[in-house]
């Protein structure tokens, strides 16, 4: 029985180890196998991006287009990963009281457009968002820009690799491209670009003006654009609260107005 003691305090410490190691929320990416950094390194990416949730902010908005050259305010409310909701409103096309009232979760929208007195539902589409937001893109890319933070999304199919001694991270799905610029420092994506199949610039998203907030950190001025398209959107926060209970995305639908669904 003496002889089992010993053995029975290992097992259990053997059993325990796991849990420790897994309870370092933050890894130490030099002590890392250089075959599992990248992934790993957006695992990190992902991990904090989340932390910055329950997100109710404020501020101002810019989007310029061939057809359209407007500035106005935006109240954002957000839950990672699968609601964002917002209201546009003040100068925004002269129109003095909320234009445009929206929520997108990663299956359906709605949009309430009360500059033309419309109701439009459907699925969330990069091409349903693109006419939405006058910028196409992904529901993973509309998070970012109004969370302020960038999260990753990586599919099994995907190639995964990294430039610039591991600061640049690569993701190529099929004919596209997706990279990443890290801060090592502190594991934030200052910018993404997605390219096409000819290897030319589709999507740009770029984070500035950071605030700290624990262990991660969030942007206060993001920019998304189609270069090739001539479409930018800019958004600059001024208030932004963290870990907010009870958001509501509710989105009030008057009674007269046109219903579309697509």
């Amino acid at each position: 029985m003496k002889k089992l003691i010993p053995l029975i305090v290992i097992f259990v410490f053997l059993l325990l180890v796991p849990k420790i190691v897994s309870s370092q929320t933050y890894l130490s990416l030099d002590t890392i196998n250089n075959e599992n950094k990248d992934s790993i390194l957006i695992e990190e990416i992902n991990k904090r991006s989340i932390l910055i949730d329950k997100i109710h902010s404020e501020g101002e908005l810019a989007i310029k287009t061939p057809s359209m050259d407007e500035t106005g305010s935006i109240e954002i409310k957000e839950k990672k990963l699968d609601d964002v909701w917002y209201r546009i409103y003040g100068s925004f096309a002269i129109f003095s009281k909320d234009a445009f009232i929206g929520h997108f979760s990663r299956k359906n929208f709605i949009y309430v457009n009360n500059m033309n007195e419309t109701v439009i539902t459907g699925k969330t589409t990069d091409t349903n968002i693109g006419y939405i937001t006058r910028i196409r893109c992904s529901f993973d890319d509309i998070m970012n820009v109004m969370s302020g933070t960038c999260y990753i999304p990586v599919n099994e199919q995907d190639t995964i690799s990294s430039e610039d001694d591991g600061s640049v991270i690569v993701i190529k799905s099929g004919e596209k491209t997706k990279k990443y610029w890290v801060s090592m420092s502190d594991y934030t994506v200052t910018k993404y670009i997605q390219y096409d199949e000819k290897n030319d610039v589709y999507l740009s998203v770029e984070f500035s003006n950071f605030v700290k907030a624990g262990n991660s950190n969030y942007a206060k001025r993001i920019v998304i654009q189609r270069p090739a398209k001539r479409e930018k959107l800019t958004l600059a926060l001024t208030e932004v609260n963290l870990n907010q209970g009870n958001l509501s995305f509710y989105v009030e639908v008057p009674s007269d107005y046109r219903k579309i669904r697509w």
